[in-house]
């Protein structure tokens, strides 16, 4: 509350301060306000169609709201983008370069704007217009501005002209309409004719630099997918070609196949191997054992004719055999295959008997009917001879077979290992492959989307010339102006009272001092000065007369300060008379005539008697009802104790003019661990107001005074002290 006080008090004490300075404030903001231009307010309102519009990618009407919300914030920041801002400046200075008119308005802009630009615009820049071809106009000055950034163009664009530029394009506000999928755009400028125009390109440029932005990106995509799908393709097929000529080389048809019957062939002629050896082994045996009973059998196998005809046998034995080994796997032989060994089957039995008639005719030559031979015996060596043969001969062609198939396993082991490496590559390629293939079909199903997406824009309400202007706030400024003006010199103010060292009034006393204040006297140049000094020393006096001991025949009342000249005389003169107008007997006593304060019987003195022996009515004195002593500055001098304590009232005087030091605080707290009764401070040179504080209300007795007043009181009245 006392703060609130205080802002109050300062108010109405720098009143006519903080008043000039607004009211300056004000004149001033009239004065430019005055000079502003007219503002005016075109818009425009384009539907989107993200929310109601059909998309390819879903079949169904997009419902995310964080979709449409990004979208829709994507959209806006398009429209604020600098290359939005830039393109649309480029292309409304050129339309209005080529159409400058500097007596009249036209439909492009104001003859003042055109004025503007013929004497800001230079030559070089002019030369660049082609009056017959707009797009040839922005072609150049695009190139011109994109030299370097000091030509004219670019400092157009990047600094701060009130229609071309990207600060004043800046303040175009873009904004979603509601729920809906629609954006209001609004622009204000001081020329009806280029905001309307400037509504009107950024429509037109707004869907372009989405078209730029957007297809630029997918296009882009679709460019790399195609470029990485070929790459994939070229890749796949090279491999796929490797791998031809591989199994070419390796004459490898089809490799788990050929391996499968090789391994089953493997199985059966191991199989028919042991089957043929076993026979092999029991015809041998059987023919040794027969040999060994007959003596003459070398007979037989010494013959010629006999040899040849078995030779002949074993041969078609072999061939038999190698007949019956297919090595391709396939168990099914074909009617030729069947009957080239029904004709073999023929030969050999043919021939067989052709062996036996030999070994019977050798039979016949060598023994006689009793010495003969017996048939079984002979008959069973033969049988065994051709089992021999024909088992020899399987056997051969049999380990001929499985060392063909160990070759094969030979071959086809790496082979299998490289196949498996290649089709496991040309799996990843192909993989690969597919994979950048519903990427490229993605990407172009998406840029459909984006063709479907940038024809939905549409402009639902195109931008107009403003008729009229917008409301001026010149009045709000002008108030502002005045507010801020006001508040900021009352807060200088404020700040000044706050660090404010001076007496001044009771709260500055209060602050610096922390003593209690018996009152205040006005300084001499104040108005109405008689009947302020009257009233303050009526209400000084009567409060000292409160400390009077009753029972003294003389009360006496010091009056101190720490520095020269700051009223002490006047204060002391201004009560004498006090006491002599109300039939009292006061006296005087002043450093200046009456005593010297350097002396030993001042310094050394127990009462005024002791030292103030150069009056010049000394009987006076010892008959006075009060005495005034003016004591010399405490900072020269230092005061008695005694002289200090026998006393009515003592009071210390301060200048409301003179700073308060700390050498003054210092000062006055030694002075007042002497001081008994306690020591008050007088303010002399104060305002009316402040003794107002003391004596009540002086004149003028205005409004504003009486209000001024009020709140010092109500300030103060709950710290008053001294009644």
């Amino acid at each position: 509350m006392n703060s609130f006080f205080f802002f109050l008090r300062t108010l109405f004490k720098r009143k006519w301060w903080v008043l000039s300075t607004s009211v300056l404030a004000a004149i001033i903001a009239i004065f430019f306000v005055s000079k502003l231009p007219d503002k005016y307010r075109s818009s425009t309102v384009i539907y989107t169609g993200i929310i109601s519009g059909y998309d390819i990618l879903t079949t169904t009407t997009t419902t995310n709201a964080v979709y449409i919300n990004g979208t829709l914030d994507n959209l806006i920041s398009i429209i604020k983008s600098q290359p939005t801002l830039e393109a649309v400046s480029i292309k409304l200075l050129a339309m209005d370069l080529m159409n400058l008119d500097p007596d009249n308005d036209n439909e492009y802009l104001t003859a003042r704007s055109s004025r503007d630009l013929i004497e800001r615009v230079p030559v070089e820049v002019l030369q660049l217009v082609d009056m017959d071809d707009y797009e040839k106009t922005v072609r150049n000055l695009q190139e011109y501005a994109s030299r370097d950034s000091y030509n004219f163009v670019y400092g157009l664009i990047h600094w701060h002209d009130a229609h071309y530029s990207l600060e004043a394009l800046d303040q175009i506000k873009a904004n979603r309409i509601g729920n809906s999928d629609m954006l209001q755009i609004s622009y204000v400028g001081d020329d009806q004719y280029i905001v309307y125009h400037t509504l009107r390109i950024l429509n037109e440029e707004f869907v372009n630099q989405y078209n730029i932005l957007r297809f630029q990106q997918t296009n882009k995509v679709i460019e790399y997918f195609q470029e990485e799908l070929e790459k994939q393709n070229n890749e796949l097929t090279a491999q796929e070609n490797a791998l031809r000529d591989y199994n070419v080389k390796n004459l490898v048809i089809n490799y788990g196949e050929q391996t499968r019957i090789i391994v089953e062939r493997e199985g059966e002629l191991n199989e028919r191997y042991v089957s043929a050896l076993t026979t092999y082994r029991a015809a041998v045996s059987v023919r040794e054992s027969l040999e060994e009973k007959l003596d003459d059998i070398q007979t037989y196998k010494n013959n010629a004719k006999f040899l040849e005809k078995l030779r002949d046998v074993s041969s078609l034995y072999s061939s038999i055999s190698a007949s019956s080994v297919d090595m391709s796997g396939n168990h099914q032989a074909d009617s030729a295959e069947i009957k080239a060994n029904a004709d073999r089957q023929k030969v050999v039995n043919q021939k067989t008997k052709e062996l036996h008639e030999v070994m019977t005719d050798i039979s016949n030559q060598k023994y006689t009917k009793e010495g003969l031979l017996s048939s079984d015996i002979l008959n069973q060596w033969f049988n065994a001879l051709l089992d021999e043969s024909r088992a020899k001969a399987e056997l051969e062609v049999l380990d001929a077979s499985l060392k063909s198939i160990a070759e094969d396993y030979i071959r086809f082991s790496p082979i299998g290992t490289d196949l498996t490496r290649e089709n496991r590559s040309i799996s990843f390629t192909e993989k690969t492959y597919l994979s950048l293939l519903e990427a490229l079909n993605e990407a172009i199903l998406r840029q459909k989307n984006l063709e479907m997406t940038s024809a939905t824009f549409k402009v639902m309400t195109p931008p107009s010339v403003a008729l009229s202007a917008e409301p001026s706030k010149n009045a709000m400024i002008v108030a502002i102006s005045f507010i801020v003006s006001f508040i900021f010199t009352l807060m200088i103010f404020i700040i000044i009272e706050i660090f404010n060292r001076r007496p001044s009034d009771k709260w500055q006393v209060e602050k610096l001092i922390t003593s209690r204040i018996i009152g205040a006297y006005p300084k001499n140049t104040n108005e109405y000065f008689d009947i302020a000094s009257e009233n303050s020393i009526q209400q000084i006096g009567n409060t000292v007369i409160n400390f009077f001991d009753r029972k003294k025949e003389t009360n006496i009342i010091n009056i101190f300060s720490s520095v020269e000249g700051v009223g002490k005389t006047t204060i002391m003169e201004a009560l004498y008379k006090y006491f002599l107008d109300r039939g009292m007997k006061p006296f005087t006593l002043s450093w200046n005539k009456d005593f010297d304060a350097a002396s030993k019987d001042f310094m050394m003195s127990f009462s005024i008697f002791d030292f103030a022996q150069g009056v010049e009515d000394p009987e006076e004195l010892i008959n006075s009802d009060v005495i005034l002593i003016e004591y010399p500055p405490i900072s020269q001098v230092n005061i008695p104790q005694r002289l200090v304590s026998e006393c009515s009232a003592n009071i210390f005087v301060v200048d409301a003019e003179v700073v308060w030091t700390e050498m003054d605080q210092t000062l006055f707290k030694q002075l007042s661990i002497k001081a008994k009764p306690e020591l008050f401070v007088c303010i002399n040179n104060a305002d009316n107001d402040v003794v107002g504080s003391f004596t009540g209300m002086l004149p003028p007795f205005n409004l504003i005074h009486k209000i001024s007043f009020n709140i010092n009181n109500l300030g103060v009245s709950s710290e008053r002290k001294d009644e």
